[in-house]
């Protein structure tokens, strides 16, 4: 056998064994672009409102921005315009107040938006308001008004004062061996009589989130707590039960590594409740719910509310048909028709380093071969 043949069947071989084994995660899968095309299709262009209310279109905007999808670039720019346009009613004290600042200073970073002139509102400095001198946050204050304020915070380059962590550290269950760990609506310990008596994957989810924006010691030691507590909680079905699942596993199941077994259930779970039309249930109705869509879409995406719009963000959730748990029919893998090609993303380089390496060895192969060919 030839140099050159051999060479050639070793290029083969090489691309087939990274073809099986180095797949990248997907940097957009079929179900998410449908549940992002039902997102877009309850909008309702020309009416006073086309976005629905402010917190919802906020909530469009998270949701669309998820999927990296170019093609929906003028939906986002038409939500951005509103919500700015709209911003200083919604986060006056009689809407949504401070909590509602840290949503659109959210929605802002992702959008990659100004958010101290955000429609002539500094978000920031509304939100820096918002915190209480025992580092509570907003109204209603809890793990998921201060996870979402201290979230903003960090996307918008403002440290997370440590009152902040502090106050949120209160509402946390202590981990014992493999219980406690999780975060409820009041503070700990739970009142056993109230409305809410146990720690939940949402609170404990949005905490998360907080405690890792901060990135201070007791922080991070907190959140692996928590993290824990949520790998203990999990179903079977790889959903996590709240009052609405869906809701719940789309903002937990991105918590954890792409590819780990709590992020490939969480992913086909949200898949076996997606309807035809791309919307996504609660989990306990098979009625199209639009919340559960745009919450429910970070499962499909496998992005968090600290990546989503990010530079290099990647979808790092794996394909739901590649998990035993996962719908009979899952929608295979897609790219997006619309819009420019995507750009590799980071988690797709050690394919293409390894595409290039077998390039590269292929011609110089071939480049010895010729040469000693012409020599002869």
């Amino acid at each position: 056998m030839t140099l050159l043949r051999r060479t050639l069947l070793m290029v083969v071989a090489m691309l087939t064994m990274l073809s099986l084994t180095g797949a990248p995660a997907r940097a957009e899968s079929a179900e998410a672009s449908k549940a992002a095309d039902y997102i877009v299709s309850t909008f309702k262009p020309g009416t006073a409102s086309p976005y629905g209310d402010v917190g919802s279109a906020a909530d469009s905007l998270l949701a669309l921005l998820s999927t990296g999808d170019t093609g929906h670039a003028d939906q986002v720019a038409g939500i951005l315009a509103y919500l700015q346009a709209n911003a200083k009613a919604y986060v006056s004290p009689k809407s949504a107040g401070t909590t509602g600042a840290a949503k659109l200073a959210l929605g802002a970073a992702a959008a990659k938006a100004d958010a101290t002139s955000f429609g002539g509102i500094d978000l920031i400095a509304e939100i820096t308001g918002g915190i209480g001198k025992d580092g509570a946050f907003g109204a209603y204050p809890g793990p998921f008004a201060s996870g979402i304020a201290m979230v903003a915070l960090a996307r918008n380059g403002v440290a997370i004062p440590q009152t902040m962590v502090d106050y949120l550290l209160t509402y946390q269950q202590p981990r014992k061996g493999t219980d406690g760990g999780g975060f409820g609506c009041t503070t700990y310990p739970f009142d056993p009589s109230g409305d809410c008596p146990n720690a939940d994957p949402d609170s404990t989810a949005m905490a998360v989130l907080g405690l890792q924006a901060a990135g201070t010691s007791d922080a991070t030691t907190a959140a692996t707590a928590a993290l824990d507590w949520l790998k203990g909680m999990q179903m079977a079905d790889g959903s996590w039960q709240n009052y609405s699942p869906v809701n719940s596993t789309g903002l937990a199941g991105p918590l954890f590594p792409a590819g780990s077994d709590q992020a490939t259930r969480a992913t086909a779970y949200v898949v076996s409740k997606q309807l035809d039309s791309g919307a996504l249930t609660t989990g306990t109705t098979t009625k199209a719910d639009l919340l559960a869509t745009q919450q429910g879409i970070f499962a499909l995406t496998g992005v968090t509310y600290a990546t989503v719009g990010a530079a290099g963000q990647t979808s790092t959730s794996p394909s739901a048909s590649a998990s035993p748990s996962a719908s009979p029919s899952p929608s295979p893998s897609a790219t997006p028709t619309t819009g420019p090609a995507p750009v590799p993303e980071p988690n797709n380089l050690p394919v293409l380093f390894g595409v290039g390496a077998v390039v590269l060895v292929a011609g110089t192969a071939t480049g010895v071969y010729l040469a000693r060919k012409r020599s002869r």
